[in-house]
């Protein structure tokens, strides 16, 4: 089980800089630049106004993308702090 109370400092070492591997993921998941930017442009659009906007299927593709990015990045950093805690702490 993962208790960052144990160590607050390297936890927070590891979110801050695990960024380029955040900017990887995100290239992987989203293709490129503009697919990060379309993105991002579908999470801040209010959830009464996608039904009419786009077509469900990119809804759904889009939501599955974010979904997968948030998981690996989690993922990673969980995986990273077990590693540190298990044998070099």
């Amino acid at each position: 089980m993962i208790d960052p109370i144990r160590h607050p400092l390297l936890f927070v070492a590891i979110v801050l800089l695990s960024y380029p591997v955040y900017r990887g993921l995100a290239l992987a998941v989203f293709g490129n630049a503009a697919g990060f930017v379309a993105a991002v442009k579908y999470l801040r659009t209010p959830s009464t106004w996608k039904p009419f906007n786009d077509p469900w299927s990119e809804d759904r593709l889009l939501d599955l993308q974010w979904f997968f990015f948030i998981a690996l990045c989690c993922g990673f950093v969980a995986a990273l702090y077990q590693l540190c805690c298990r044998y070099a702490m």
